[in-house]
């Protein structure tokens, strides 16, 4: 019992660095040489410049740099550039519903389950 109160309060402790270090900027090397420029650009007060960097980092990331989408669509909104901010927000819609297609898979975990679980621990 105490080896399994462990294992989980390890897990837990893990669980929240490792969620922190993925979200931390692109995974290719790249990409994240890209991404340090587009922060140095914001740094610099060129919001145009960033925008641009942030853009070639998350296609060198393959789409997946979600630190990028959400710099894209902030800035693309400012400086009213409409195509890389939709294209951000279409990235982040189509990995959000790739992550809910793989939690449909785990019939015990799917969201509706939890809704319908909430509910009745509501009651």
């Amino acid at each position: 019992m105490r080896i399994a109160t462990t294992s989980l309060a390890l897990l837990f402790a893990i669980t929240p660095a490792i969620a922190q270090q993925k979200s931390d900027g692109p995974s290719d090397e790249k990409a994240q040489k890209t991404y340090k420029h587009a922060l140095a650009a914001l740094h610099d007060r060129r919001q145009d410049i960033a925008l641009d960097e942030f853009k070639k980092a998350d296609k060198q990331d393959g789409g997946h740099c979600f630190p990028c989408q959400k710099q894209m669509i902030k800035y693309g909104i400012e400086l009213g550039e409409w195509k890389p901010a939709e294209l951000a927000a279409q990235e982040m819609i189509a990995e959000a519903q790739s992550e809910q297609d793989k939690l449909s898979q785990y019939p015990g975990r799917s969201p509706s389950r939890w809704k319908s679980a909430r509910a009745a621990e509501a009651r």
